[in-house]
């Protein structure tokens, strides 16, 4: 018998029921990453040869900056259309059958809220069909061409050391994981009959998470 994460296929007897998609199937990522470190201080570009009280306090106080980043741009994982109706007659799951044409909404924001509340569905209702008893359903196992959200968050980090002593410092550091705290959607309800079809009600990323962190090289 052929599983799958919705349990079981909806025709046992041929392993081109369940071909598709995998669930994690991500055709676009792109990660950058950079480090960057403020040219001031003690043999830096700037104030390198700083001389009295005040040139060195220059220095304690710009130099030993550095600034980290981290975009990472993750495409929309393809959407499984289902059904609450399981009748197959064959103990099976049964999907929907598709319709008409399909597409995703034109603004991810017009779908979100509650059902009844929301601009626009993420996808249309009427692409779809609940599939008749004891009948198999047309709609692909994935849907090939429709995915949820995307997201491409960054994450920041500014960082200053200290020389304690000859051979020691102290690095002092502010983490920022999704920075400019946006917001990511995650897939909708995709049971064409619950209510809440076509709506997103939930998001994939959390909120901008603050940390300060300390160590000590040596």
């Amino acid at each position: 018998m052929i599983t799958d994460i919705a349990g079981q296929p909806q025709d046992g007897r041929t392993v081109r029921d369940v071909r598709a998609l995998s669930e994690d199937d991500v055709p676009h990522r792109l990660v950058l990453a950079f480090l960057y470190e403020l040219p001031a201080g003690k043999g830096r570009r700037w104030l390198s040869d700083a001389s009295g009280a005040h040139g060195k306090l220059l220095q304690g106080l710009l130099g030993g900056w550095r600034v980290a980043g981290i975009y990472d741009y993750v495409s929309g994982r393809p959407l499984q259309i289902t059904q609450s109706s399981q009748t197959t007659g064959l103990g099976l799951n049964q999907r929907p059958s598709v319709a008409g044409s399909y597409r995703r909404v034109d603004d991810v924001r017009k779908a979100v809220g509650l059902p009844g509340q929301t601009a626009a569905l993420y996808v249309s209702r009427e692409a779809f069909a609940v599939t008749p008893p004891y009948t198999l359903g047309t709609a692909p196992f994935r849907m090939p061409n429709l995915r949820g959200p995307s997201r491409q968050p960054w994450d920041l980090s500014l960082m200053k050391s200290f020389p304690l002593g000859e051979r020691a410092r102290l690095q002092l550091r502010v983490e920022a994981q999704n920075a400019f705290n946006q917001v990511f959607f995650a897939d909708p309800d995709t049971n064409i009959q619950s209510a809440a079809f076509g709506t997103i009600a939930s998001t994939q990323t959390d909120p901008r998470l603050l940390q300060i962190g300390a160590r000590i090289d040596w």
